[in-house]
């Protein structure tokens, strides 16, 4: 554990850093969380591919 992310680890961490925050974008009162993860879901997909595994 050096404290510094490998540049895939980095990748993946910002992957999941802008699904979350499309998801906290999207979120309205009363929306259900499937709605909210769903808006996620289609920010992810909509990300560029992190490189293969090694």
């Amino acid at each position: 554990m050096s404290g510094t992310y490998t540049a895939d680890q980095r990748a993946i961490y910002q992957l999941v850093l802008n699904a979350q925050k499309a998801a906290e974008r999207n979120s309205k009162p009363g929306m259900s969380i499937r709605a909210a993860g769903d808006s996620a879901v289609m920010r992810r997909s909509s990300s560029p591919a992190p490189p293969p595994p090694r």
